[in-house]
């Protein structure tokens, strides 16, 4: 499963920063196992609006298919 991660900080530093997030709610939640079934991808909005431009495939699907949450870490 993909996860699209949008931050404004998407630096190494900031990646880790969502990476050790959502290790720890896996870890809370009982949920390790399933960490190996998703495929993370952290960037900005910006970066978001630029794939959009040049139409890209993997974010038409993911326009198409989306769940929406919101949160601060």
């Amino acid at each position: 499963m993909d996860v699209l991660v949008l931050v404004e900080d998407a630096s190494w530093e900031g990646k880790m920063r969502v990476h050790d997030a959502l290790q720890a709610a896996a870890h809370a939640l009982g949920l390790q196992a399933l960490t190996l079934s998703f495929s993370i991808h952290i960037n900005t909005p910006a970066w978001l609006e630029q794939r959009r431009r040049i139409r890209s495939f993997f974010i038409a699907e993911v326009d198409r298919d989306k769940i929406v949450l919101s949160g601060e870490i």
